[in-house]
């Protein structure tokens, strides 16, 4: 085993042990606090499954932040156990993912472990949990209005299809009310003139016009995005662009008519797929060299800085960590280091990457004409949410999505 991989255990040991101590702390965890602080070899959807299942071995809860039940409900549940009771558990939890992240997944041996453990769904619970991975699949397309490679990558098949590379239908698989909730009843329960109309493919004609209104509404964003944007870079210099608040509004609605648009396409899952294919490209695609000077995603570009310059050159972990969550895709703080008599001698072999690995960062930055962590001038709503997102806080609120479509599709097929 090598160094690499031992302190990638290592670190993916100490982040579980947290989680599982704050687990034990209150007999539950968030979602959200599952989700934000993975380590950066934690990738796959299948793997996060994995760390539930071992919580959920453990008698630690993992609730939605607003299914969080009242503290004296909480109290009734807990149980006795001793410290040394506990550590060794959380030891043998620990172990038992160690052995899991490593395995290779036989469906068939899944399934034999896991048959029989969880009651036949009804009727009602199988519509149940079909409608909450409808809300997730909802929230994601509507979450994509805000990153605009994901609706290009769309634009980009619809090009295809007006060129005669592929069908229209192989895009976009019909036409729905987002106001509506969907009919999930089976087939033989509904009317068979109703099966009918579902049957019927959609309109060519009215797809094509739909597409095309959203290619013009993607360009409008886009002006608008780029607009907010550079006027907040003016903000943050100490200039004071004019009508900053009238732009941020302006953009809000923009993204907001775009939503809806991407609500009322069903589309197909080699297209869903796609869209949101771009934004995990982005932000945590896995380097086909792990040595490669220059990643092609942020998390590769963050993962290669902080090597760099916390374990070559020795920077304190939390000034790196406050530099890449603030401004990552400047190079202000890493020649401050690069200047300090502490660590520029030991920074001197490797500032040209690091200056490429920034570059490449502020690239992404440029596609997106979104900030990697967030916008810092731009004002809130009157509920504090940001007026626009950076590509961190829409990958963090996708992922959470998917994850919970994941956790119902797993209760649907156990």
């Amino acid at each position: 085993m090598t160094v690499g991989t031992t302190t990638k255990r290592t670190r993916q040991r100490n982040w579980l042990k947290n989680l599982i101590s704050l687990g034990r702390e209150r007999s539950y965890i968030t979602h959200t606090e599952l989700t934000d602080q993975l380590p950066d070899e934690i990738v796959e959807m299948e793997q996060i499954e994995e760390i539930i299942n071992v919580l959920r071995d453990m008698d630690i809860k993992v609730y939605e932040e607003d299914e969080v039940p009242d503290p004296d409900t909480l109290a009734l549940a807990e149980g006795e156990s001793t410290s040394d009771a506990d550590a060794d558990e959380a030891e043998d939890a620990i172990s038992a993912f160690e052995v899991e992240l490593g395995r290779t997944t036989d469906p068939v041996r899944l399934y034999m472990r896991e048959m029989g453990s969880v009651e036949l769904l009804t009727r009602e619970g199988e519509i149940s949990i079909a409608r909450r991975i409808e809300q997730s699949r909802s929230e994601i397309k509507r979450l994509m209005a805000y990153y605009l490679p994901s609706v290009q990558h769309l634009l980009d098949r619809f090009a295809d299809c007006r060129a005669g590379r592929m069908k229209l239908t192989d895009l976009v698989a019909g036409i729905i009310d987002p106001d509506e909730p969907e009919d999930l009843r089976p087939a033989a329960e509904r009317d068979p003139a109703e099966n009918a109309a579902r049957k019927k493919p959609p309109d060519p004609k009215d797809l094509e016009r739909r597409l095309l209104a959203l290619r013009s509404q993607c360009a409008r964003v886009h002006r608008a995005l780029k607009r907010v944007r550079d006027q907040e870079l003016q903000a943050q210099n100490g200039e004071a662009p004019e009508h900053f608040v009238l732009s941020c509004r302006n953009l809000n609605r923009a993204q907001q008519v775009m939503s809806r648009m991407l609500l009322e396409l069903k589309f197909t899952p080699r297209a869903f797929d796609g869209m949101l294919g771009s934004l995990h490209t982005a932000m945590r695609a896995p380097s086909d060299d792990q040595d490669a000077l220059f990643p092609s995603s942020v998390a590769g570009c963050e993962q290669r800085l902080r090597q760099i310059c916390v374990r070559i050159a020795r920077v304190p972990a939390k000034s790196f960590k406050d530099y890449f969550n603030n401004e990552p895709s400047s190079d202000d703080w890493f020649e401050a280091q690069l200047e300090s008599e502490e660590h520029g001698s030991k920074l001197a072999a490797y500032a040209e990457e690091a200056r490429q690995l920034t570059r490449r960062l502020r690239r992404v930055e440029d596609q997106c004409c979104l900030p990697i962590n967030r916008f810092k001038a731009i004002p809130r709503e009157k509920d504090g949410k940001a007026m626009a997102r950076g590509i961190k806080e829409l990958y963090r609120e996708i992922s959470h999505n998917e994850l919970k479509a994941k956790d119902a599709k797993k209760e649907m097929v156990e």
